[in-house]
């Protein structure tokens, strides 16, 4: 195997546009920080004039190289970048210079940012260690992760709710959090716990009334029945406090939360609820 397809696969490269020559490989210190520094060179066809849109002819000419230094994931703890030399043309029909810029983020990198939003971790925290910034993390969480809904228009036999403090900008001075008490799983968080919210925005509008009746069970996580609850069946309420420990940990690690959207939907990526919805293809 050459050196050519050794560095590809080590950086999980995919583009075959991108070739490595001789001492492609350094250190660097930058703001005090050692780098791995990857150099590569981009050398590709345009198949049109990025800039007027007219289709590649003789008329265009090699116009020197543009670099680009994209951000990787670490390589043996150490930050790593790809000093990337674009191809850069001239397109004598408009006579403008042109190249293909991208992104300065590696899909890889992106994706690891997503797997590790997973952890229990400050976003500030995840942007320190993949060499971005605070703002990358939630755009990346914005745009790999998909916000659907948990449940599926049915209550489980045994519902355990209760309400906890949740963001300074939230409708209401608590949230509403609502789970299986039988299993443990989350079903969904509501921004305002009050009852002209719970009926506007919860599962409580989604659900035709016949199968509301099948509930067999509500667990009330209010301390004035708590007792009598205990004594009268075998269902307790751990799961949902255990919940709201999870939830509780989550936002001290964050220092908290500005946004209730993004708060709710870090709690569900760190419960396994809500899934990557993209593949970095490098």
């Amino acid at each position: 195997m050459s050196n050519q397809n050794y560095i590809t696969e080590m950086l999980e490269l995919k583009d075959n546009n991108v070739i490595f020559k001789e001492n492609y490989y350094y250190k660097e210190n930058i703001k005090g920080i050692t780098y791995k520094i990857f150099e590569g060179y981009l050398i590709y066809k345009p198949k049109c004039c990025y800039k007027c849109g007219v289709v590649f002819d003789d008329k265009f000419e090699k116009h020197g190289f543009i670099n680009s230094d994209i951000k990787l994931p670490e390589v043996s703890g150490y930050k790593t970048i790809l000093r990337l030399h674009k191809q850069r043309y001239l397109c004598k029909h408009c006579g403008k210079a042109f190249t293909n810029y991208g992104c300065f983020i590696s899909n890889n990198t992106k994706h690891k940012i997503a797997k590790d939003l997973i952890k229990k971790r400050s976003e500030k925290d995840i942007a320190l260690d993949n060499n971005v910034s605070p703002n990358t993390v939630e755009r990346i969480m914005d745009s790999y992760y998909e916000t659907q809904k948990i449940y599926k228009h049915s209550l489980p036999e045994v519902l355990s709710f209760d309400e906890f403090k949740s963001v300074k900008t939230a409708d209401g001075a608590m949230s509403f959090h609502m789970c299986n008490g039988i299993t443990g799983q989350t079903i969904d968080i509501i921004e305002d716990r009050r009852l002209d919210n719970l009926i506007k925005t919860s599962i409580i509008m989604t659900i035709k009334l016949e199968v509301m009746l099948n509930l067999s069970l509500l667990i009330c996580i209010l301390h004035i029945f708590l007792i009598k609850n205990t004594f009268n069946n075998n269902y307790h309420n751990g799961y949902i406090e255990g919940n709201n420990n999870f939830i509780k940990v989550i936002k001290r690690i964050a220092f908290g939360f500005r946004s209730f959207k993004r708060f709710k939907a870090r709690i569900m990526i760190c419960k396994g609820l809500i899934k990557i919805k993209k593949i970095a293809s490098a």
